[in-house]
């Protein structure tokens, strides 16, 4: 069972973990320095309003007046036995029903953390779907190509790099992974 910690936010040390904890490697965390700023300093009467939306598992979407951008993607959410007993391929229907719900419009980058299943899966539909620009590791940028994403719609991430998708800043930078819980035992 994974705990569901934002990277930067709270960091265990090595020392204080518990011994229940396994770490797991280091990836790019994406969204914790997520910054949503105008380009230029508004006037009270122009404040910009940003609106953030979580999905469910490590999926959320900001947004403003007129852009939205996202952490990850997965909507689909697979059962366990699905994924223990066939091929895992995005539930377009379901994805679709999650963008519409969440209101989301006018959506240009998909940011994705790493590239387990249940933060890539359904980017590359939701970048086809929209036309957002995806933006990952060469691992996630190699998932986008195989699920039929084109290299202008790609943006490879590197620790202490910035990007701006409308008013909004982002800036990548490493942090540790989640950590698993043992549940035996």
């Amino acid at each position: 069972m994974a705990t569901n910690v934002s990277p930067g936010f709270a960091r265990l040390n090595r020392s204080n973990r518990p011994s229940n904890l396994i770490p797991l490697p280091y990836r790019l965390g994406v969204f914790l320095s997520l910054i949503a700023c105008l380009l230029g300093a508004p006037d009270d009467s122009q404040a910009s309003e940003v609106q953030s939306t979580f999905l469910g598992t490590t999926t959320i979407v900001f947004k403003d007046q007129t852009n939205s951008i996202l952490i990850d993607g997965f909507c689909s959410r697979p059962s366990f036995a699905t994924l223990l007993t066939s091929k895992v391929t995005s539930d377009c229907e379901r994805v679709e029903d999650c963008l519409y719900r969440a209101r989301v419009k006018n959506l240009s980058g998909v940011f994705v953390a790493h590239t387990h299943y249940d933060h890539v899966m359904d980017a590359p539909f939701i970048a086809k779907h929209t036309g957002a620009r995806i933006y990952g590791s060469r691992s996630t940028l190699a998932v986008a190509r195989g699920e039929g994403v084109t290299d202008d719609k790609l943006q490879n991430i590197k620790h202490g790099q910035r990007f701006s998708e409308g008013e909004f800043e982002v800036q990548i930078f490493e942090t540790p992974h989640v950590y698993c819980i043992s549940t035996i035992g």
